[in-house]
Formats: C-alpha cells, structure tokens, sequence
C-alpha cells in the first residue's frame, strides 16, 4: 500500500536530506504513470551543477551585503536577517511535492490537471528571495517555464541579478549538456525520462519590492510552487503573507521555513527538520484549500485529517 510506501519515502528522503553523498536510490513506485521520480543521485548530480553557477556568490558575501544595506536603514527590522536554502535539502523538499503532493488528485491537487511538478513547466515564486539562490537552485531541479523572486533589500536584488547573469552564461549551457547527456544515456536517472530529455528554457526574473504586495510589486498569484525562508518572519509579516496567499489557485503549494502559514485556507501537508546554511530549520509544505473568492477567515493553517485525503489506503 502506499501507506508502506511513504513511511518507506520518509524514512530514506531523511537520511538523503542530511547526508553528504546520497547515493541510495529512492522508491519508484509512486505515480510512475505520470512522471519517472528524481533519485538522490539525481539531486546530487544537479548540486554539482548549480555550484558552478553560483561560486561566486557564497553565503559570506550574500550575509555582507545584507548587513550593509540593513546598515542604511534607520531601524532595520529583524525580518531582514539573511539566510541560505541547503541544496540537497530543497531537493528533497521538491521531492516530496513532485512523489506525494502534486500528483493529479492528491489533496486539492486537481484530478483533471497536469499536476504539480509532474511535467515540464508551472512557476515558481521565492518571496524575500535574496541574492537568488533559490530561483536558480529551482531551475535546476525542474524546468519550470518560470523561476522568479522578490527582494526588499537593494542591494540583494543587484546581486540576484548579477547571478541571473551567470546562470544565463553558464547555467544554461550545463542544463543542455545534461540533457544531452541523460538523452543519450538509457540508463539515466534523468526525470523526464530519455525521449523526453528535452532543453528547458525556464526564464529567470526578479523583482526589487515588497512580497506582499501583488499590485505594485511581483504578481505571484499564479503560482504552482511558492517558497519563502521566513526562519525571521514575525507574525505582523506571516500575516501579511497569508493574506496575499489568499490569490493563489486552489492545490498551490506554499513552502515555508520555521513558520507555518497561519491560514485555515491551507492545509499542513507535513513538517520536517532540514539542514540549512544556519543550520536545522523546519519545512513546512502546505496545500491551497480554496479558490481565489471562496477563502475563509485567516486563521492557523489546518492539519489534513487522515491520509485518505491524498488517496493513501
């Protein structure tokens, strides 16, 4: 049973998430008529692949531009504080979603649609995205039409764009050498499978502003996958967050770090502890309830009731 199956997944993506070599293959019996699953190796592959891109951009000089503009704020708030994502540890994140969450029907995945995850495209949103780790980390684990983010800090947002570049000059020249490679190779982990070894061609772009304003800012109301670090978000901003998650479509995953969403619009899909650049933080995965006009009053996000709700006998 898929009950087997997930206590199976958890258990491995566990070990994979905190090891510095995965190598053990994951499971690939879940949903292997819609998509063929990455595998840690898979992950890691990929990790070599996105710390060409972004060597020149170490989390010392992310840290040190961060405190240099929230040295020119008269009364910076704390919610500034800068901090990294672990690559193997959104892999593994990204896992989850693509394994167990976005697969057509799982949850308030529609029944009737292409899923979360599960094929080539969709968007992904980082809100307070920094130097732009996040995006290019996303492009390189699946080939999204779009990987965007907002930044408050100026300085930040120079210096995502300033990565967009170097993803643009080498990033992208890495990915078709991949594809190329995992075409050519029938044996390849490869996630789309060797006759769908395709270039992506997912576009990269940010935004200087405030996250939670969709009108004046970045518009990630159609988001498939929206991810904030928000380990020093206060409740004012979560609040705030949550409100302006109220447009996502219905089945949208939310990711957060440390704080869960404070919405009965989505469900607590699960929470674990991953490392990150400062060390353990907990992920929490959520799952959009309602559709845009039908959201309920903000309140704490809602635990699913059973696994019979994702269709795990």
């Amino acid at each position: 049973s898929l009950v087997g199956i997930m206590a199976n997944l958890d258990e491995k993506v566990s070990a994979v998430s905190l090891a510095e070599s995965p190598t053990e293959s994951i499971d690939q019996t879940v949903a292997t008529d819609v998509y063929q699953p990455l595998s840690p190796a898979y992950i890691a592959r990929r990790k070599i692949l996105y710390e060409q891109v972004v060597a020149e951009f170490p989390t010392s000089y992310g840290k040190s531009v961060s405190k240099s503009d929230r040295g020119n704020m008269e009364e910076p708030p704390s919610t500034l504080i800068y901090g990294e994502i672990d690559f193997e540890s959104f892999g593994v994140a990204f896992e989850k979603v693509r394994r167990l969450y976005g697969v057509p029907g799982a949850g308030t995945t529609p029944a009737n649609g292409l899923g979360i995850l599960q094929k080539p495209g969709g968007k992904f949103y980082d809100l307070g995205s920094g130097t732009g780790k996040p995006c290019v980390a996303a492009a390189f684990l699946h080939p999204f039409d779009l990987v965007a983010g907002v930044e408050l800090l100026p300085g930040l947002h120079q210096a995502s764009e300033a990565l967009t570049k170097e993803f643009e000059s080498k990033g992208r020249s890495l990915l078709a050498s991949e594809a190329v490679a995992c075409a050519a190779s029938a044996s390849s982990s490869n996630a789309w499978g060797k006759e769908g070894a395709v270039l992506p061609e997912t576009a990269m772009a940010f935004t200087l502003g405030d996250a939670t304003d969709l009108v004046g800012g970045l518009d990630w109301s159609d988001g498939d996958l929206v991810f904030a670090n928000s380990t020093c978000f206060d409740d004012a901003l979560m609040n705030s967050v949550a409100v302006a998650a109220q447009s996502l479509r219905k089945g949208a995953i939310f990711i957060t770090f440390t704080r869960r969403l404070p919405s009965a619009n989505f469900g607590l899909l699960e929470y674990k502890i991953y490392k990150m650049s400062w060390g353990g933080a907990t992920v929490f995965i959520h799952q959009k309830l309602t559709d845009p006009g039908e959201d309920v009053e903000i309140g704490p996000s809602l635990a699913y009731p059973d696994k019979a709700f994702f269709g795990i006998d």
